[in-house]
């Protein structure tokens, strides 16, 4: 006789995470989600940039953030996630936002720094 362990995949062994399926659907749709938003503000930057250069014929140049050079800083007596751009190095993400031009930054204290 059939031990009465077996289950309806066909002996097959099976995990038992409940509530993995919300959370990978949550995750996916939060994924989704970023992309449209992402798409959008490329979208929306992308017309201001042709607005810009219809009304006064000057090029306008969007700068986006490098993620991955990013690092932990703390502006405003809390840490924050900073990120360098081309001219500028900004924290976006929440408020108090910060956009510090590189030509206006004379001191840079670096504490606390591991490598590799």
């Amino acid at each position: 006789m059939w031990p009465s362990k077996f289950d309806q995949t066909g002996n097959r062994k099976r995990k038992h995470r409940y509530g993995d399926e919300d959370e990978i659907k949550m995750e996916q749709q939060e994924l989704k989600r970023r992309a449209m938003l992402n798409k959008e503000i490329k979208a929306f930057a992308e017309k201001i940039a042709e607005a810009a250069s219809a009304s006064n014929g000057d090029t306008l140049d969007l700068d986006i953030p490098f993620r991955e050079l990013s690092f932990e800083g703390v502006p405003f007596r809390t840490s924050a996630r900073l990120q360098p751009t081309t001219e500028c190095l900004v924290h976006l993400t929440d408020p108090p936002f910060l956009v510090v031009t590189l030509a206006d930054i004379e001191i840079a204290s670096l504490e606390r720094v591991q490598y590799g």
